[in-house]
């Protein structure tokens, strides 16, 4: 069975699914900022039920058991007044720092670091911080910090899924806010959801 895309007509949300996964994925189009519990974990919850009946329907089916869940943050940074370009990377991630080649060279072109840290048997986070360009606009730097939560629950039900997502959500927003400059927060960024 190939992967299946249902895009909304704003094109802000996307479902995929295929025989083992249901994804469902939200992009920034605007300057508001959508919270987890407020808008993206309750529309997640809206269609993986309607999926979830239509294929208990369809397949006389009792249930639906979950086996891998995934939450992800994806932030870009496009060029602005606190990042001009690779050089600024650790204004935003203070404990970033490029690799030194030890070569005579006139700028850096780009990086692309990863990182892997286990939380608990069943939480695990990883964190890219890559340079990259938009996709309209192929001259315009971005910074990608992407921020992914993973872990193997072993065919549980969707009930005990959610509160992976509470844990995993909670530790996506630790990091973030631990990983990034204090500085920029205050001054450049909308709050974040800290008391949810």
């Amino acid at each position: 069975m190939p992967r299946y895309w249902f895009i909304a007509d704003n094109e802000i949300s996307l479902i995929q699914v295929q025989k083992n996964a249901f994804m469902f994925n939200w992009s920034r189009k605007d300057e508001k900022y959508p919270r987890f519990h407020e808008n993206i974990k309750p529309a997640f919850d809206k269609y993986y039920g309607l999926f979830s009946e239509f294929i208990r329907t369809e397949t006389n089916t009792s249930e639906i058991v979950v086996d891998l869940c995934e939450l992800t943050y994806i932030n870009t940074i496009d060029q602005c007044e606190y990042w001009t370009g690779t050089q600024d990377t650790a204004k935003i991630i203070p404990s970033f720092a490029m690799l030194s080649s030890g070569i005579d060279a006139l700028e850096s072109l780009g990086f692309n670091s990863n990182f892997a840290y286990r939380l608990s048997n069943d939480l695990q986070l990883n964190i890219s911080v890559r340079s990259g360009f938009r996709t309209q606009q192929q001259d315009v730097p971005a910074l990608i910090f992407e921020i992914k939560a993973s872990g193997r629950l072993g065919q549980i039900l969707k009930s005990e899924a959610d509160e992976w997502f509470e844990r995993a959500h909670d530790a996506i927003i630790e990091c973030f806010l631990n990983a990034t400059s204090k500085d920029i927060q205050d001054r450049f960024w909308n709050p974040m959801e800290v008391t949810q």
